[in-house]
């Protein structure tokens, strides 16, 4: 078992969908390709996925609860490792949250690092989707 600071260069295919961690359903793997802001809350609102159809992007707060700086991998579009809890597979290290900041702009969680920052809401250089929703309904 590698140690926490080893870099573990991929993680294998997911297997399931979908999986609880932090007592939230999320999506295992974001949706591929960076967006900007409002195309990103529109794909979680389209989203229909293990039969749920309820989804959302999550808070700040929520997507920081999945920063683990002991899991470490290189996402596939990216140089620079993330650190997220398992079996949450991401291909770029920044991941836009439900939340504005102010008019024009969003934040993100960048899970290189582990901080929140904010981009404008047409920026879509850093966005990746990751979808939740609350299993208990």
């Amino acid at each position: 078992e590698p140690a926490a600071n080893d870099v573990v260069q991929t993680r294998t295919e997911a297997a399931e969908d979908t999986a609880i961690v932090n007592d939230l359903m999320w999506t295992v793997e974001d949706n591929g390709q960076d967006i900007d802001w409002n195309s990103s809350s529109a794909y979680c609102e389209a989203l229909t996925l293990d039969g749920h159809s309820d989804w959302a992007l999550a808070s700040v707060a929520q997507l920081e609860a999945l920063y683990d700086p002991a899991e470490s991998y290189i996402p596939r579009d990216g140089m620079t490792p993330v650190h997220v809890k398992s079996p949450i597979q991401l291909t770029s290290d920044s991941v836009w949250s439900s939340e504005r900041s102010g008019t024009g702009s969003a934040w993100y969680f960048f899970f290189a690092r582990g901080y929140r920052n904010s981009l404008q809401l047409i920026n879509p250089r850093n966005g990746r989707v990751l979808c939740m929703r609350d299993p208990s309904g």
